[in-house]
């Protein structure tokens, strides 16, 4: 799906599955807000994605490579959404991780455990350098996977295995998971780094780890822990920082251009001042 420009300076990014990349049209600031992916239930209910925003300056010609993370199921962690800055052919193989500056990352949900909740995608900076992942889950039946970081991928969980996410700069896969043969179920992460679920094994599957700048950790089987959510980045020098939760099940990005200031409209301004004073002072003298 390309994206949709819901109106004049505003591109929406929906969930494709697949890298999207923006073009920056003019230089300017521009409002950037990602939604991760919220988690899949396994029993409990998966966590839900960050909502991660701020302003950021761009220069027209600029490249922004974006993945929207998409929601787990049957215990997949969700994936994280990103916006990068930098350019990435997808007919070429991944170019290295120092190739991209990351603006704005939002973690996505844990997936669900058989009785534990997944956690929420994580507000703020919570990636190590380099955005490392998620560990696997443990216990033999049905740990969940690690969800992919910014640039290392997500531990798979111990036997039966199920697999982390793939980091966003290896392409974002989500993980998979462990179904049991008796059951009908796909327990994958979702796109974006989403860590595998456990399935249910013996009663019990733990929950993938949720995808973001640094993956969620993997539920444990035993117990039937929820995973872990997705750790979220915003650039240094972005202003008018926005945290808070996604409403949405699968992810979103939203490009905004900030209107410049109209050309002479601060002195006109002053002007209004200056002969609303001159009229209180003639009231007044």
């Amino acid at each position: 799906m390309a994206p949709n420009a819901a109106k004049a300076g505003v591109t929406i990014f929906d969930y494709t599955g697949f890298l999207q990349s923006y073009s920056v049209p003019t230089t300017g600031l521009y409002d950037i807000t990602a939604f991760g992916a919220q988690g899949g239930g396994l029993g409990a209910a998966g966590g839900f994605g960050a909502e991660i925003g701020g302003r950021v300056a761009l220069t027209a010609g600029q490249t922004l490579t974006i993945a929207v993370g998409g929601a787990g199921s049957y215990g997949g962690g969700g994936g994280g959404t990103y916006v990068v800055l930098g350019a990435w052919d997808t007919q070429l193989p991944p170019p290295p991780p120092a190739s991209f500056t990351p603006l704005v990352v939002a973690g996505g949900g844990g997936g669900g455990g058989t009785s534990g909740a997944g956690g929420n995608g994580l507000p703020g900076n919570n990636g190590d350098v380099g955005g490392q992942g998620g560990n696997g889950g443990a216990f033999v039946g049905g740990g969940g996977g690690g969800g992919g970081g910014f640039s290392r991928n997500g531990g798979d969980a111990f036997l039966p295995t199920s697999t982390g996410g793939l980091s966003f700069t290896d392409g974002g896969m989500g993980g998979f998971g462990f179904c049991p043969p008796v059951l009908i179920c796909q327990p994958t992460g979702g796109y974006g780094g989403g860590g595998g679920g456990g399935g249910s094994y013996s009663g019990v599957g733990g929950g993938g780890g949720g995808g973001g700048y640094s993956g969620g950790y993997g539920g444990d089987g035993f117990g039937g822990e929820g995973g872990g959510g997705g750790g979220s980045f915003l650039a240094a020098n972005a202003t008018g920082p926005l945290f808070g939760f996604s409403p949405h099940s699968n992810g979103l990005v939203d490009i905004s251009l900030v209107p410049a200031p109209t050309p002479g409209a601060g002195l006109a301004g002053l002007t209004a001042l200056a002969l609303a004073g001159l009229y209180q002072r003639k009231r007044h003298g």
